[in-house]
């Protein structure tokens, strides 16, 4: 397994620090967000829960859908969500990603990778839609 740090763009312009951790030959990479971490650590003064929950996330990799560009259309479509974002302020996080503008909003579409945990959603790029 290797860990990287990456810088990840989210709504409304916030960009979070950010843990991916990849395993050769598979294709889930979850994503530890640092602050979470450091909440963790900051509340409880413990890196021990820290670590569990980094080995936690790790270990739950499994539970989710798995990097859906290897899947066709008719095994996503049933995963596919909207959501709604302004699009003032979001003008950076909407750029490489299709949407629909309706008024000031921004209709973005995700794929849902854990139907158990509603937060693993993936957003859907222009490069995902190509293939």
């Amino acid at each position: 397994m290797s860990v990287y740090y990456t810088k990840i763009v989210k709504n409304n312009n916030v960009k979070k620090e950010a843990l991916v951790l990849q395993t050769k030959g598979e294709k889930t990479r979850p994503v530890i967000y640092i602050d979470s971490l450091l909440k963790t650590y900051a509340r409880t003064g413990n890196i021990e829960e820290s670590k569990n929950t980094v080995l936690e996330i790790y270990k739950r990799r499994d539970d989710v859908l798995a990097d859906w560009n290897g899947f066709g259309w008719e095994q996503v479509k049933p995963y596919v969500r909207i959501r709604l974002v302004r699009i003032e302020g979001n003008e950076e996080y909407l750029k490489d990603r299709p949407y629909k503008k309706a008024l000031d909003l921004a209709i973005i579409f995700v794929v849902l990778l854990n139907e158990k945990e509603r937060e693993i959603a993936v957003q859907i790029s222009w490069t995902q839609t190509e293939t």
